[in-house]
């Protein structure tokens, strides 16, 4: 899912900062519906964040310009993996199993997170 109107995730620890209306609109939704992904590309970074009250993890992948602002506030969440340089995002997913893979322009890795669910 893309954000809507290219605002900022929800959190978000980049300059864009929470988007209101999606803390109190989208959140919800995603939290009662057990989401595991928000995936975004606006804000002008590179995060993981994963919720401290739900098993939502947060990625965005918005690194392609306007880099290395020195942008940062922490939010209430569990920030994985902060990055303002210029970058980019790969995922590999399957019905059980995600691996998500953060590289700088140049292909190094940045930050590698895995995980693996339970088939219902």
């Amino acid at each position: 899912m893309e954000d809507c109107c290219r605002a900022p995730s929800d959190p978000d620890v980049s300059e864009h900062g929470d988007t209101q209306e999606l803390l109190e609109q989208l959140l919800p939704i995603l939290k009662a519906n057990e989401v595991d992904l928000y995936i975004n590309g606006h804000d002008h970074c590179l995060e993981h964040i994963s919720s401290r009250d739900s098993p939502l993890q947060y990625l965005t992948s918005g690194a392609g310009s306007k880099a290395w602002r020195g942008s940062f506030t922490p939010n209430s969440d569990k920030l994985e993996f902060f990055y303002d340089g210029q970058g980019f995002m790969s995922l590999r997913l399957s019905k059980a199993e995600l691996h998500l893979t953060f590289y700088d322009v140049t292909g190094n890795v940045l930050h590698s997170w895995s995980h693996t669910k339970p088939m219902r």
